[in-house]
């Protein structure tokens, strides 16, 4: 046999030995791929892992728990990792009493969801009622908490309606008092009711300075008086009018 033909003979020789090698190089990463196809597979298998638990966190004074049990019902027979927390989540956050909410899975087993309650500061025009942020909602009424005041005005006004009752509530504590009705009128006139009953007009300029006339002119000359005043008027610039019950004098 001649040189060149041995030659090109061990080179044939050495390309087959190269398939097996370059095949296996090309086989393994198919290799891996199957396998972590195979391992999420199974990963997602409701019975590898199932939900075993769900956990509610917060503190509830008013949720209802039938409603909250219903928003709860999830598909959780898809497995740990194929629940849908955000559905969960919608489906409690759109509960009348629920301020905020969070569904997360927590490992290996158990969906956790945190709630926080709406806190109202106001029943809302006798339908629903507001929270400290001026947001309106809207539970069954035989949930409403006792003793709350009520607010009137314009729904785009909220925010503002909630401010002026803090500003007005925190000066008629000083005479042991509380507001149970305010309204924002619109021209914006702002209108209280008292828990004794005396109506207070604070117009819409100049609401905290009219009221603290007010605290002092109470202290001087009305105070133990409350029971036979009717309206009180601060939207005087530099007065009040008093408007006594009937069969009463200043």
């Amino acid at each position: 046999m001649s040189a060149r033909r041995k030659q090109a003979v061990r080179k044939q020789t050495a390309t087959v030995r190269r398939w097996p090698r370059l095949s296996l190089w090309l086989a393994l990463p198919l290799l891996i791929v199957g396998l972590l196809g195979w391992g999420v597979a199974v990963l997602l298998d409701p019975a590898t892992l199932p939900v075993r638990e769900v956990k509610v966190q917060g503190r509830f004074e008013h949720l209802n728990q039938a409603m909250l049990s219903r928003a709860l019902q999830g598909d959780f027979s898809v497995g740990f990792l194929r629940t849908d927390v955000e559905r969960i989540r919608a489906d409690v956050q759109a509960l009348p009493w629920v301020a905020h909410a969070t569904a997360r899975r927590q490992w290996p087993d158990t969906i956790v969801v945190t709630i926080e309650e709406q806190q109202p500061v106001a029943i809302w025009e006798g339908k629903g009622l507001l929270n400290a942020e001026g947001e309106i909602f809207y539970p069954v009424k035989a949930t409403f908490p006792a003793g709350l005041p009520e607010f009137r005005g314009s729904a785009d006004e909220t925010r503002l309606i909630v401010a002026a009752w803090r500003e007005s509530q925190a000066v008629f504590e000083q005479l042991g008092r509380r507001i149970v009705s305010l309204e924002l009128d619109r021209r914006h006139v702002l209108r209280m009711v008292l828990d004794d009953g005396v109506e207070v007009i604070a117009g819409r300029e100049d609401v905290a300075q009219r009221l603290s006339r007010l605290v002092g002119l109470y202290r001087d000359a009305l105070q133990g008086r409350g029971a036979d005043i009717e309206r009180i008027d601060l939207r005087y610039a530099n007065g009040i009018a008093v408007r006594w019950k009937k069969g009463q004098a200043g």
